[in-house]
């Protein structure tokens, strides 16, 4: 089954214009997706949080993966010895994403 976003097959994948099982269609799961009916087969159709993920993605895609100005700036911080490790702050942030992530301790 094609998987689409905004009516585009992704790379690697076919659109499937003809229905290859004879399993009746089930009328759960259709919370996050959506299904068409009709002769041209199954469909997927994601949210637009699907969406917009999708576009981020392809916005990170654009950045560069290493800020070369930020690694000049604390390699320089090393090497003159007034790099500070503030453990409390890195502590603090890795919490808010564990909560970002949904984790409760569970």
């Amino acid at each position: 089954m094609a998987i689409e976003f905004n009516n585009r097959v992704l790379p690697g994948q076919t659109r499937i214009n003809e229905r290859d099982s004879t399993r009746p269609e089930s009328g759960s799961g259709e919370n996050a997706a959506t299904k068409s009916s009709g002769s041209a087969g199954d469909k997927v159709s994601f949210t637009d949080v699907a969406s917009r993920l999708q576009s981020l993605e392809a916005a990170m895609a654009q950045e560069p993966a290493v800020d070369p100005h930020r690694v000049e700036s604390v390699r320089q911080s090393i090497e003159d010895g007034t790099f500070e490790v503030n453990a409390e702050s890195i502590a603090s942030r890795l919490m808010e994403m564990d909560q970002d992530l949904g984790n409760n301790g569970e």
